[in-house]
């Protein structure tokens, strides 16, 4: 695990949180990580540096931007070669080798008037591979996580998402530059609103109408959780009788450890449907959130499955074929 300052922890635990709609959102920030503006900046420039940040950007809600996204599970002969495959298609944001008969988990985001199975067959056409899965969120209970550095860790949390979509017009140019790295300077988004020829109130007022439609989750930055001591996630799956999945998945979602929360659909040799993706300094702290949670929802069958091996993890680009 890596040594972090407490400063460093502080503005970990900050850059997580949805930058403010303000002027200097970065001064509001520094007040709540307890230092200055110049410092905060000069501290996340740092963490960028060493790559402890991944990125600071927007994150989208693939739905309110007219795609539509889904886990697949396949089960592979030669995950690697199989995983390579997948991972030059750019649609797909995340790709892992998980122990299982399913070895290969990707996620795949792609416009909405495409065929998601013929965009899968296609993708995996000259690969060996026995059969493949499409899990879809069937519900979504919580999106998201935030890593806690400084301070006393809370094992359990309210969680207040919804999945609810406003239809709203879309600004492609503004979408396209808030998926591109944030600027960390005093006034962001005033040089935001210059590149898009726009005044800065106007831009504020677009960002926060795109975010009440929950077209914009947020924009903040995402950890390498791995490298600031989260070294272990499980994606803990459940089997529940369908009329308890709704109440389990809200129940998993308030646990600060789990960062996703889904439903999604059951097959003949898959019947689990809960999904949480849970987060440790350990595997025995992923293990002991997972039982909790299975106690408590009273699953039928649990299965934890970690990703030992990571093959592509980045942000999806919207509006790319523009």
């Amino acid at each position: 695990m890596i040594n972090l300052s407490d400063l460093e922890k502080r503005v970990l635990d900050s850059v997580q949180q949805d930058i403010p709609l303000i002027n200097r959102p970065f001064y509001e920030m520094a007040r709540n990580a307890e230092t200055d503006e110049n410092t905060f900046l000069h501290t996340v420039k740092s963490l960028l540096k060493r790559d402890l940040i991944r990125d600071i950007s927007a994150i989208y809600n693939a739905k309110g931007l007219g795609y539509q996204s889904s886990l697949v599970a396949v089960a592979s002969e030669d995950p690697d070669k199989t995983a390579a495959a997948i991972s030059r298609h750019c649609g797909v944001s995340h790709n892992y080798y998980r122990e299982h008969h399913f070895n290969v988990w990707f996620t795949l985001t792609i416009p909405q008037s495409e065929d998601l199975e013929r965009v899968i067959e296609n993708i995996l056409k000259e690969e060996e591979f026995e059969s493949f899965r499409i899990l879809p969120s069937l519900k979504t209970y919580k999106i998201g996580v935030n890593f806690q550095f400084s301070g006393e860790k809370k094992k359990k949390t309210t969680n207040n998402y919804s999945s609810q979509i406003d239809s709203v017009e879309i600004n492609r140019d503004l979408i396209r530059l808030l998926q591109k790295p944030f600027p960390l300077v005093s006034e962001p988004w005033r040089e935001i609103a210059t590149i898009l020829k726009m005044e800065e109130d106007e831009l504020l007022n677009e960002i926060g109408r795109l975010k009440k439609a929950r077209v914009i989750k947020r924009i903040s930055g995402v950890i390498r959780h791995r490298k600031t001591g989260y070294g272990a996630n499980g994606m803990v799956c459940f089997q529940l009788p369908e009329e308890s999945v709704d109440r389990a998945g809200e129940i998993a979602a308030r646990y600060s450890a789990v960062s996703h929360c889904y439903r999604r659909p059951v097959y003949p040799d898959w019947p689990y449907s809960l999904f949480a993706m849970t987060h440790g300094t350990s595997v025995e702290e992923c293990e002991e959130t997972a039982s909790e949670i299975a106690w408590e929802i009273a699953a039928e069958k649990m299965l934890v499955l970690y990703s030992t091996k990571e093959y592509k993890k980045e942000r999806v680009k919207y509006y790319l074929e523009d």
